[in-house]
């Protein structure tokens, strides 16, 4: 069983049952994909073996494997290849190669250092200048507007430097992570500091694990992927939870929620009756979080009753004037 193809399997039937924006044929592409991808997460068909591929092109090139591992890491994110092959795969590739003595480590740290930086920074310039326009222009189609771009661009004004730095490691949003911050503004100088610091570190990680477990080069992929893919879930579960939180303890974003849960049981049961009962989760689960309560509004009646108790505090003083 493979959860991550699982995953996406369910969330395209999802989208090919429920998202009429797409079209009927943009539906039935993803429930194509999505029957694909369920065939893939429960190993009815495997994918090629991407490592005998990588082992059989590398073992003839040598030393252009530093040009082939820089190449795929500016492609990653620079051409946002990472959401077709994942692009730690290659580097701990060529960290085997210098391993096994085929090439140089050092060297091969600094080809991928340099190369990754370069695509995040092409990544991000796309962003600024075409990223906002685009999402507005075409995101209508997923249902993204001008609030949710709105909402990206305030949470990378007060995260985007541990989105930049955790970003690195997550596959699935490495290749958007760098394309975001550049359409929601953040400042290229604290892009660029953190995105340095955040790439050496992938880097070397990456390297030198395929150089000390050369010889178990399958081995190192698997656990990579397993233990990226638990990271991610983790962080996407935390940020999901610190959300739904946040959205409790905000009066005008609560209320807003609660209004959609109810049109949605209305409307559309088996979406509102889940949802619902994910609402009363976290409405429990709230209380025992640290930080801010949610703050309850004074309701018109509480108004009216302090505007009279007012009224009397001011009518005893002037019966009874101090001395």
């Amino acid at each position: 069983m493979k959860p991550f193809w699982l995953v996406l399997a369910l969330a395209l039937l999802f989208a090919s049952w429920r998202a009429k924006a797409l079209g009927r044929v943009g539906r039935g592409a993803a429930f194509a994909a999505a029957v694909v991808f369920l065939l893939f997460g429960t190993s009815v068909i495997a994918l090629p073996s991407i490592e005998s591929i990588v082992d059989e092109i590398g073992g003839r090139l040598g030393a252009w494997t530093y040009l082939l591992v820089g190449v795929n890491a500016f492609l990653e994110t620079g051409a946002f290849l990472g959401f077709i092959a994942p692009g730690e795969t290659m580097v701990l590739f060529g960290g085997v190669l210098a391993g096994a003595g085929t090439i140089e480590l050092i060297p091969l740290i600094a080809v991928v250092w340099v190369s990754s930086m370069l695509g995040d920074l092409s990544a991000y310039v796309i962003g600024r200048r075409y990223g906002r326009g685009f999402l507005l222009t075409h995101g209508a189609r997923v249902k993204i507007g001008e609030p949710q771009v709105q909402f990206v661009e305030r949470f990378f004004e007060r995260h985007g430097d541990l989105t930049v730095l955790i970003g690195r490691w997550i596959g699935v949003v490495r290749p958007l992570v760098p394309f975001l911050a550049g359409s929601s503004r953040l400042p290229f100088v604290r892009f660029a500091a953190v995105d340095i610091v955040a790439t050496f570190i992938w880097s070397v990680g990456l390297c030198v694990l395929g150089s000390v477990f050369w010889q178990n080069f399958d081995q190192v992929v698997s656990l990579v992927s397993r233990t990226l893919f638990v990271l991610a879930t983790v962080i996407v579960g935390s940020a999901v939870v610190g959300l739904a939180v946040g959205t409790r303890r905000s009066h005008r974003r609560s209320e807003a929620v609660e209004r959609w849960i109810e049109a949605q049981q209305r409307e559309h049961p088996v979406i509102g009756r889940p949802a619902s009962a994910l609402w009363g989760a976290v409405t429990r689960l709230e209380p025992r979080f640290p930080g801010r309560r949610a703050r309850r509004e004074p309701a018109a009646e509480d108004a009216t009753v302090q505007d009279e108790r007012a009224a009397d505090g001011g009518a005893a003083n002037r019966e009874h004037p101090s001395e």
